[in-house]
């Protein structure tokens, strides 16, 4: 229909031209499993700045230094060096691992270890008499003994940091105490009598244990620091969570054997080491702090940390140094400003540990750098034993996995390698190199398995009757329809053969509007793997391969050509041979 207006102006409506746009293919996102990286917690219902969790890589190297080496139940390491090693340019990655809301054991936990400021405790009142150290004396005349009671654990000192420890027998009387055993050091009248946050031990503690029982589990919480002593030997050590009201469970597996009532001692944490991420991989962390003041109390030292080598033998070694550090937070070179990775202040930081200073710290002990360093780190959880759905693909006020990839416009492809993994069997032993058998023999790295009952994954339950990762693989393909820009491109679990191909196709109950916007690949490949060495190999999904061609293919012959009969690089065969199983 014409419209004519005055004076002699026509306006004539035209049909808008369909828009034939090619949408570019060459970027990936990728979300699953790494040894190490920023994590969301289920809480993030907000996403101030999405580049803290989706990591932009331009190569392989590029992930190495963000995310760690191969590991041996992760699949995302190797799609991503496949996707690079295939012609790929950019890809960004989401890491995921289990945020176990309420569930803090099965959760990913960041490995740290902190200096003891001595026991958490409160001075309730003093000594009206002096105490003669060493004799046979257990009773304490004090000016009140108000807020004690038998059981309770008393130290007397003149801080928290010089206390001898016992445990309060009985109250005889307003002004007496008496205690589980004497007092070894002299202490004069007016000395503190503290109240200790501390219970006693219920049985033998005997080395290798995490599980310690308790009379009293209800006074720690996860992250208090502890302290256990035998022999006048001190083991500090960190709260993991509580087992049950009578059983507290450390970080790390303690090393001395502890008879039962021995004392289990909150410690008031003092500058505190940590991982920069989450997972077993802080393990591997070795720290050592030296101090730069010659007196009895540090002010300025230097810092550094070192990774040991973990499963994948071709990751290339780490280690950092910071000099001349300060506590003072006035100073130009106060520590955590130094060392800790801080995207907003523009500061680069370590890429394997984070500092905290805790308000009041003036002064570490030169004793206690040259007693407790270098060490390791300890209590780092990879997560995986329990994660869900919903840890890949997170939701509208849940940042995490595909909710994040969402954010990042200039992805086209969309990948989630462990969508499909069900906890991967453990790789063929390493073949044994070529060396010098005259030559001391290289050591056996270190299993990070071993201490982390949540390293190994297990397969994703089902949501509403579709498998795990069918719900994984619905949000992938949703996401693209939605934003009619993307493509996903999805993994079929292992040894299938085309037929039950077609038929896990089949039960993944993605409805038909779904069809444009995916793609199944198969079959699995083999590819060298460095969880060996040079001459060890592993079958993973195509996924990554696959991604890499499409990058390859827009970046050189253009996003109109298709990506067919491409050859894959790094592939040593193919698991399957499609033809064959055809033909029979």
């Amino acid at each position: 229909m014409r419209n004519n207006l005055p004076p002699g102006v026509s306006l004539a409506p035209q049909t808008p031209a369909a828009d034939v746009r090619l949408v570019r293919t060459d970027i990936a996102g990728l979300v699953g499993f790494a040894e190490r990286g920023p994590l969301a917690p289920a809480d993030s219902l907000s996403l101030p700045d999405s580049s803290t969790l989706a990591i932009r890589l331009t190569s392989w190297a590029q992930y190495r230094t963000h995310f760690g080496g191969l590991t041996r139940y992760a699949l995302m390491p190797y799609a991503v060096r496949a996707f690079f090693e295939n012609g790929g340019t950019t890809c960004y990655v989401v890491r995921v691992a289990s945020a176990a809301a309420g569930r803090y054991f099965d959760g990913a936990q960041t490995a740290a270890w902190s200096l003891s400021r001595g026991d958490d405790a409160s001075q309730l009142t003093t000594l009206t008499q002096a105490l003669k150290g060493g004799a046979n004396e257990v009773n304490l005349t004090v000016a009140s003994t108000a807020g004690f009671a038998p059981g309770a654990v008393a130290g007397v000192g003149v801080s928290a940091s010089d206390l001898n420890v016992r445990t309060v027998k009985t109250v005889v009387d307003a002004q007496t105490l008496s205690l589980s055993g004497p007092i070894d050091k002299d202490r004069p009248a007016g000395t503190g009598v503290w109240l200790l946050t501390a219970a006693p031990l219920a049985a033998e503690l005997p080395a290798g244990q995490t599980d310690v029982p308790v009379s009293g589990a209800g006074l720690f919480r996860p992250g208090d620091a502890v302290a256990l002593t035998n022999d006048g030997i001190v083991e500090f050590a960190t709260v993991a969570g509580i087992v049950n009201a009578a059983t507290v469970r450390l970080a790390a597996k303690v090393r001395g054997n502890y008879p039962a009532g021995t004392l289990l001692r909150k410690q008031i944490a003092g500058l505190q080491v940590e991982a920069r991420s989450p997972g077993n991989w802080g393990d591997r962390i070795w720290i050592d702090l030296t101090p730069r003041d010659p007196g009895a109390t540090v002010t300025r030292f230097d810092l550094r940390a070192s990774l040991q080598p973990g499963p994948d033998q071709t990751q290339p070694p780490e280690a950092e140094q910071f000099l001349n550090l300060s506590l003072d937070p006035n100073d130009p070179r106060y520590a955590p400003a130094i060392v800790n990775y801080d995207v907003n202040a523009n500061v680069n930081g370590s890429n394997l540990v984070r500092l905290t200073i805790p308000p009041g710290l003036v002064g570490l002990s030169n004793k206690d750098l040259n007693s407790y360093f270098p060490r390791a780190l300890e209590g780092g959880r990879d997560g995986l034993s329990a994660v869900t759905v919903n840890d890949f693909i997170g939701a509208d006020g849940d940042y995490r996995g595909l909710r994040v990839l969402e954010e990042i416009d200039e992805v086209g492809i969309l990948l989630a390698p462990d969508a499909i993994n069900s906890g991967l069997a453990a790789p063929a032993p390493p073949v044994p190199p070529d060396t010098d058998p005259c030559q001391k023999q290289p050591e056996k790295p270190p299993d990070p398995v071993a201490d982390d009952p949540t390293a190994v994954p297990r397969v994703l339950l089902e949501v509403r009757g579709v498998s795990g990762a069918g719900a994984v693989y619905q949000a992938m393909i949703d996401q693209a329809r939605r934003l009619r820009y993307r493509v996903a491109v999805l993994d079929t679990p292992d040894n299938l053969d085309p037929i039950a191909v077609a038929t896990w196709v089949k039960k993944l109950a993605l409805p038909a509007a779904f069809a444009p916007f995916a793609a199944v690949h198969y079959p699995w490949l083999k590819v060298p793997d460095g969880l060996t060495n040079e001459r060890g190999s592993r079958r993973v999904p195509a996924g990554g391969h696959v991604a890499g061609v499409f990058a390859q293919v827009d970046n050189t012959l253009g996003v109109q050509r298709r990506p067919m009969s491409r050859c894959n690089s790094s592939t040593t065969s193919a698991r399957t041979s499609p033809a064959r199983s055809r033909a029979s």
